[in-house]
């Protein structure tokens, strides 16, 4: 009974990871719903995206190892692209949390429209 408890807690092991992140207004502070969120992996041939939701969140699953640029747009803001992120072995990085010049944690910018 034990071995098989054991083979089982190894089985369900993963190399996999998570980017997530929250997605807010630069100047109000407001989060952005229904942002496209875009990866794209440097080191392999994946790629996908998420949309935010109504707090700005999103998430990232399933992700294996590697170097990746995150790529955020919505509709009235300035896209905003994070480059040469690193995702560790079964690791998660919240860019809500995690200062990258500037970029994702923080917001996007509102466009400004000439006149």
């Amino acid at each position: 009974m034990g071995l098989a408890l054991l083979a089982s807690a190894a089985f369900a092991q993963t190399t996999q990871g998570v980017i997530s992140g929250r997605l807010v207004d630069s100047v109000t502070g407001r989060p952005v719903a229904r942002a496209s969120v875009v990866f794209v992996s440097d080191t392999s041939t994946s790629s996908g995206n998420s949309v935010s939701d109504e707090n700005g969140y999103y998430a990232l699953p399933l992700l294996s190892p590697g170097l990746y640029r995150i790529r955020a747009t919505a509709m009235g803001y300035q896209a905003q692209e994070v480059q040469e992120l690193e995702l560790a072995v079964a690791s998660r990085i919240d860019l809500v949390r995690r200062s990258i010049d500037g970029l994702m944690d923080a917001a996007l910018s509102p466009r400004e429209i000439a006149r």
